[in-house]
């Protein structure tokens, strides 16, 4: 039979073990508690790295479409031997307006790139998430004669190149962009030395087209071509016909 002796240092026992299985309890909850902070944390800059990788996708689709329409671009001249390449879905017509690389108007043999018939290809839509929708939601701006210098040396000859411009609303797809075609970050810079207004075509995603009639040759000077520029909005530039 236990003495009340026994009893007392058995329940002093007792109570230093809860005591001690407390205070484990409590450094289990604080270890939890700051892996569980350090999971968060690391998840919100995980984030970012997703956040640049859709960046590199964004940029990578976008160089891609712009370098399949400059290739069914110079197809077509080859192909159909006319004096130029509407950027719409025109049906071929051989006493059309074109805008030669002087700036001035003509008349000539002309063909839509996207007529399901004649032309080349599918209209291609950009991503709306990419572009610049502030002050205009613009897919696609095609130049036909603009004179584009790439340090201050023109692209091909003085006369006015054709071109296509989008414009984008990411300074990091930007970045993105230029690092897949020049290895650098940087975002271009350019400027006008000449006119400033041209003759082109305007195309929305929905596929509404806005003409562009100013028979003035623009002249623009970046600094790497093809590139991203300016910002915002940030402006990607491919020459899609030297002249």
């Amino acid at each position: 039979m236990q003495s009340k002796k026994d009893k007392s240092q058995i329940t002093t026992c007792h109570k230093r073990l809860e005591k001690g299985n407390a205070l484990f309890l409590i450094l289990i909850a604080v270890a939890l508690f700051a892996a569980l902070s350090y999971a968060v944390t690391q998840s919100g800059r995980s984030g970012g790295g997703v956040d640049k990788e859709q960046a590199i996708i964004s940029a990578s689709n976008l160089v891609q479409q712009m370098n399949y329409i400059r290739t069914e671009i110079q197809r077509l001249y080859v192909l159909n031997e006319v004096d130029q390449i509407k950027f719409d879905n025109s049906a071929y017509s051989a006493s059309n307006t074109y805008y030669p690389p002087d700036g001035t108007d003509a008349t000539g043999r002309t063909v839509g790139l996207f007529n399901a018939v004649d032309g080349s290809m599918p209209f291609l839509k950009v991503d709306p998430n990419v572009l610049f929708t502030p002050g205009f939601n613009v897919a696609w701006f095609y130049n036909y004669n603009s004179q584009i210098k790439e340090a201050g040396v023109d692209i091909g000859s003085s006369a006015g190149d054709e071109s296509l411009v989008t414009y984008i609303e990411s300074q990091t797809i930007c970045e993105q962009i230029n690092k897949g075609l020049h290895g650098t970050v940087s975002i271009e810079t350019y400027t006008k030395p000449g006119a400033t207004s041209s003759n082109g075509t305007f195309l929305k995603n929905d596929g509404t087209v806005f003409i562009h009639p100013n028979a003035v040759e623009a002249i623009w000077d970046i600094t790497k071509v093809p590139s991203c520029y300016g910002g915002p909005p940030y402006e990607v530039l491919f020459v899609m016909k030297e002249n």
